[in-house]
């Protein structure tokens, strides 16, 4: 072959080697996207971005606090915030200020049992603090209406340090709240849009914690332990309270509420702790339902016409299973 042939062959030769290269890239950069199509999709689909429950990975905390809660899953509490709890997560604690923990609900449903098990994490406890509130003890008045009523009584407070990370449990003021003896009234009880307010002002951090427990059985606890002496007077406290705690849960951020409920509240020690972002696990013991136990001296003013114990708790059960069953519908995140 000569020199000349040679060359004469060479342009024939170099477009066939483009050809086949672009023959190449035509078959291998499909490939190539599907492959990463897939992958891209097996990543979504593990991490569960594309089964309607979209979490990102940094919102572990406030999954499993969703997964303790599947019992309440029908609730229309977990339904508004499921999303935006795995969404956006947890309101992030602001070390600037200090942190006050507001516990809520009706007597009987463990306030002092949750307040022992976050005593050690607080700086400042209080158990009962009608002073704050404007409660007075003998005439029973009404819960402070402003921000700036509740900031002012707040700063009066001892045991109050604006401008530090202390840790302030306000754990005992159920509602209504108020010691043995003490007139019974249910406009004492906390107002949580008010905290929400200060918080908004810049004074502090406000963490509300919602205690669960079944209407009746709290009803009948309180009755055993002589908050009141009459079924309909306690009847109609607790319902009071428990349509406005429900509108508060309501209407207050999800970042800001935790659902504590009474019967299973062991298995929220971890869980309960990382809301407040305070370190260790919170001592809460397994509980058992009160309903059905003894009424104990209790009975004897609540029933004037039984002849026993037993047949006046059968009676206080009877009472309150009825008025459950015509209200309990109205306050879900209870049972």
């Amino acid at each position: 072959m000569s020199l000349v042939s040679w060359a004469d062959r060479q342009p024939a030769n170099n477009k066939k080697s483009e050809k086949m290269q672009g023959n190449k890239w035509n078959i291998w950069l499909p490939n190539a996207l599907i492959i990463g199509c897939l992958a891209i999709f097996h990543f979504l689909h593990s991490g569960n971005y594309l089964n309607g429950s979209s979490k990102a990975p940094s919102h572990r905390k406030e999954q499993q606090y969703v997964e303790l809660m599947q019992h309440k899953q029908g609730t229309q509490w977990l339904k508004r915030c499921t999303d935006e709890l795995l969404t956006d997560g947890w309101q992030p604690r602001n070390l600037s200020r200090p942190l006050y923990i507001l516990l809520l609900g009706l007597e009987g449903s463990g306030h002092h049992m949750t307040h022992q098990a976050l005593d050690d994490y607080t700086n400042s406890t209080q158990r009962y603090t009608p002073e704050v509130y404007n409660w007075d003890n003998e005439t029973a008045p009404y819960t402070f209406t402003t921000a700036s009523e509740l900031k002012a009584s707040l700063l009066k407070q001892d045991w109050f340090h604006p401008n530090t990370r202390s840790v302030v449990l306000d754990g005992q003021n159920s509602c209504p709240s108020g010691s043995k003896g003490v007139i019974r009234s249910p406009y004492r009880c906390p107002d949580p849009f008010l905290w929400l307010e200060l918080e908004n002002q810049g004074l502090l951090d406000i963490r509300f914690v919602f205690l669960s427990r079944p209407f009746g059985d709290s009803v009948f606890s309180a009755l055993r332990r002589k908050f009141t002496q009459s079924v309909d007077m306690q009847l109609r406290l607790e319902e009071f309270s428990a349509s406005y705690l429900t509108s508060a849960l309501h209407a207050l951020p999800c970042s800001h509420t935790y659902i504590l409920p009474y019967a299973t509240a062991k298995d929220h020690s971890r869980s309960l702790m990382e809301f407040l972002e305070l370190k260790g696990r919170a001592n809460l013991r397994e509980l058992s339902k009160t309903s059905g136990s003894p009424l104990g001296e209790a009975w004897v003013d609540l029933c004037p016409f039984a002849d026993t114990e037993q047949e006046c708790t059968e009676q206080v059960l009877e009472k309150i299973n009825n008025f459950e069953r015509s209200h309990g519908l109205q306050w879900d995140w209870l049972n």
